[in-house]
């Protein structure tokens, strides 16, 4: 529940972006350059950490945080009904 009340605090709270501001990977010159100079894997490269950091501001840090939340609390979740579930057929055994 935490993290889940700390998610709609962050999505509530975060200020609107700023107006279009300079972004290198919109320019097709900034990509030729990358490509040329480190190949397709380099622009891949350079994308993927583009995205990655942009996980972790605004808006989309709210999302990570309610993904993260809900994965955590469905592992436990399994984890426990397993663990359950192992305890009752061990009880069952040792009952005869």
């Amino acid at each position: 529940m935490l993290g889940l009340l700390s998610a709609v605090g962050l999505y509530v709270t975060t200020p609107p972006p700023p107006p279009l501001g300079y972004d290198p990977l919109a320019s097709k010159k900034y990509v030729r350059d990358l490509e040329i100079y480190g190949g397709k894997i380099n622009v891949i490269a350079v994308e993927f950490r583009h995205s990655w950091s942009q996980l972790w501001h605004g808006k989309n840090l709210a999302y990570t945080i309610a993904c993260l939340t809900v994965l955590v609390a469905s592992l436990c979740w399994y984890i426990g009904g397993r663990a359950t579930s192992e305890l009752d057929t061990q009880v069952g055994l040792n009952i005869t």
